[in-house]
């Protein structure tokens, strides 16, 4: 089995990425060495919902299956492309929405949290005194946005690496770990 596994594009951050310190994108492929009979994505997309808790929409024919799901804040999807001798299994999910709800909400939460502590605790009353604590406030607030979104996105990460394997062990037709040899959670 050989897998590839690239974050964006070409395994390049965008500037984005860069400054959210994670990925707003991220894409998974692999290739597994062995046919999937059509009749049988049914299982992949229980498989899919299950692991995702999200229904989405489905298109199959004979040698595809795509399953998206969408809201304001992510977007998610799987392409399997079942060939005699191979499949390949594609998995996307896109952050953007959600990376800037998260960034933006810690970065003003811990804004906030440090002009309170300058006014409170630091007893800072001045003009003048505020804007010497305004750059520590941004910059408290930029590192600590960067470290929730950072983490957010390994977790995810993480996630969809095991949605990627639990499906290339479907298709090869070994028992997909968490659920019994029927397909249901064990």
């Amino acid at each position: 089995m050989r897998e590839f596994m690239q974050t964006e594009r070409k395994g390049r951050s965008s500037v984005g990425s860069v400054l959210l310190g994670g990925p707003t994108t991220i894409q998974l492929e692999r290739r597994v060495e062995a046919g999937f009979p059509a009749e049988r994505f049914d299982q992949i997309v229980e498989l899919i919902t299950q692991r995702t808790h999200r229904r989405g929409q489905r298109r199959m024919d004979e040698e595809s299956l795509v399953w998206e799901n969408s809201s304001d804040v992510e977007s998610m999807g799987v392409t399997v492309v079942a060939g005699a001798e191979e499949t390949r299994i594609h998995l996307f999910a896109r952050y953007g929405g959600m990376a800037a709800f998260i960034f933006f909400a810690a970065f003003f939460t811990v804004l906030f949290l440090t002009a309170a502590f300058g006014g409170f605790v630091l007893s800072i009353r001045s003009v003048a005194g505020g804007l010497k604590l305004l750059p520590v406030g941004l910059i408290l607030s930029y590192l600590a946005s960067r470290a929730f979104w950072r983490a957010f996105a390994r977790r995810r990460e993480g996630e969809l690496s095991e949605l990627m394997e639990a499906v290339a062990q479907l298709v090869a037709g070994e028992d997909v770990e968490g659920e019994d040899s029927d397909g249901h959670p064990a």
